[in-house]
């Protein structure tokens, strides 16, 4: 259902939280064509990671692993 493309802005490292946050942004990616994944050292936090408009810095940015209705909140940022 997304009308435009969408980034998924991420700083990752190899910490187990780092992989766990890599495997959920795999299986978002893997929900839409219009989904891309841009890694960016700049962002506060490591592992983290934000939606943006390409090209464009995260206007929601997740510092971890969103469960509950922190997904809920990711979800409605995609869309």
């Amino acid at each position: 259902r997304l009308a435009s493309p969408v980034e998924l802005v991420a700083r990752l490292d190899d910490s187990p939280a780092g992989r766990q946050m890599r495997d959920l942004l795999a299986d978002v990616l893997a929900c839409s064509s219009q989904l891309v994944l841009r890694e960016d050292a700049s962002l506060p936090h490591s592992p983290c990671f934000g939606v943006a408009q390409p090209g464009q810095a995260p206007r929601v940015l997740f510092a971890g692993v969103p469960t509950g209705h922190e997904f809920t909140s990711l979800v409605l940022a995609l869309l």
